[in-house]
């Protein structure tokens, strides 16, 4: 199972829930292998689609 947190910035869900609520759940669970990424964050490749995305309706109207 890979995990990818939707998150922009790194608040208590990323600090904090990880470690308290999803790594215990995860130990608990008959899953064998799991990964936790990073949170998205403001990668330019997100900015770069909210640009995209902002263009397309522009271009439409």
């Amino acid at each position: 199972m890979i995990i990818v947190f939707y998150f922009l910035h790194e608040g208590a869900h990323v600090k904090t829930d990880i470690n308290n609520d999803l790594i215990p759940a995860l130990e608990k669970s008959t899953i064998e292998k799991s990964y936790i990424t990073k949170h998205i964050g403001t990668d330019q490749k997100m900015i770069d689609l909210i640009l995209e995305r902002a263009k397309e309706v522009e271009d439409a109207n």
